[in-house]
């Protein structure tokens, strides 16, 4: 019984030590037990570290006999192979550790390279999503080369059904490409053929199709975008009346923060239907620039409308709407009449033409004359742009 007991405790005692050192000491647990299998793996990788290519063999094949269900002695046979050149050997053993241990990073990465290599663009594809899936502390190294891969057309399907599946980096690889592709029209490809996109995932699209100057294709995704309840706001100029919350981007009301200024929009007293555009100026040395909206009027001859208000408003140079084009020299287009004082609500008409060429899209901005110091009250209605009527034409013409 002493002898049992004594002989149970050595063996308890040498589990706990191999156990200990499997991995910061592989050799020190083997000497304990010789058939530990994770110091069998480990001690593996280090010999293939080390370019002992006949050692690491003996103790993977080891590690395989002590527990055959870890891949990660077969990915150490396997990149043997690789470093000797041997694809035909190494590309089978690497799916067999894949098989086993499906979640072993240095696996995927190599069959991910193979098939990069091969041409196969679906594997490949494949083998990323899960690298991706699995760690995410790899998304900074991995979105820079996703996107170039995604830029070749032949990728296109793959990433579109790996995309399809929502995995845990689509998000960040769509805003990615959107900002980082060189290619404009792979980026609009792989959007177009998505099923549905997320408002962020969407709101990045739309702005490189805008920093692409591709002011339609712009208009039309963002568009999409929106709720049916703000449709009936949709016109040249969109919610003239100030009915919905600002825009975050794209072609809605667009109103940062005003340093010296209150900027708001409220029910109307006295103006007529719907909200106003209410500003209450503190007397304060500014630039103000800060309510805006991206337009896309065709070539041809318009009218700017709206009402306006003004009550002690004390500023030199005064307050109003400037139109510019968006590209090129960014021709003015129209100013509407200067705001300056007390006056009650006014309507004015201001007509303009958008030249054909790089006017495709247009800033509307509501702007000082000039930097100065201004303080009391503006505020504005009923906002539109509407094509003018052709006069002078002959009939039919």
């Amino acid at each position: 019984m002493v002898l049992l007991a004594v002989a149970t405790s050595w063996r308890i005692l040498t589990l706990g030590l191999s156990d200990l050192w499997a991995v910061s000491s592989p050799d020190r647990a083997l000497h304990w037990r010789p058939d530990h299998p994770v110091a069998l793996r480990h001690a593996a990788e280090d010999r293939f570290n080390a370019r002992d290519y006949a050692a690491a063999n003996m103790l993977a094949r080891r590690g395989i006999q002590a527990y055959p269900l870890d891949g990660r002695n077969y990915r150490v046979l396997a990149s043997i192979e690789d470093a000797r050149g041997d694809v035909a050997r190494a590309l089978p053993l690497f799916r067999i550790a894949a098989e086993r241990s499906p979640r072993d990073l240095p696996t995927r990465q190599k069959l991910a390279e193979y098939a990069l290599k091969s041409g196969d663009v679906d594997q490949a594809v494949f083998q990323l999503d899960l690298i991706m899936r699995l760690n995410v502390t790899l998304w900074p190294d991995l979105l820079p080369r996703m996107v170039r891969l995604a830029e070749f057309p032949t990728t296109e399907s793959a990433f579109v059904r790996a995309l399809g599946q929502r995995p845990n980096w689509r998000a960040q690889f769509l805003m990615t490409l959107a900002q980082k592709a060189q290619a404009a029209d792979a980026v609009d490809r792989l959007y177009r053929r998505l099923d549905s996109t997320s408002k962020e995932e969407l709101t990045a699209w739309i702005d490189r199709l805008m920093r692409d100057r591709n002011w339609e294709q712009a208009y039309i995704a963002w568009v999409s975008s929106l709720p049916e309840s703000q449709h009936a706001a949709l016109g040249n100029v969109f919610d003239g009346d100030f009915a919905f919350p600002p825009s975050d981007g794209g072609f809605g009301w667009q109103m940062p923060r005003a340093p010296g200024a209150d900027v708001q929009t409220v029910e109307s007293t006295n103006a007529g239907a719907g909200k106003i555009l209410a500003i209450e100026f503190y007397s304060a040395g500014m630039t103000f620039r800060h309510v805006s909206q991206l337009m896309v009027l065709g070539p041809g001859r318009y009218v700017f409308r709206g009402k306006a208000q003004a009550d002690r408003l004390d500023t030199g140079r005064g307050l109003q709407w400037v139109l510019t084009c968006a590209e090129g020299q960014q021709q003015i287009l129209a100013s509407s009449p200067l705001l300056v004082g007390t006056q009650p609500w006014r309507d004015f008409a201001v007509p303009f033409e958008v030249p054909a060429g790089l006017c495709g899209g247009q800033w509307l901005r509501l702007q000082m004359g000039a930097p100065d110091r201004i303080s009391g009250h503006a505020a504005y209605a009923a906002l539109s742009v509407q094509r003018a009527p052709d006069i002078g034409q002959p009939d039919g013409k």
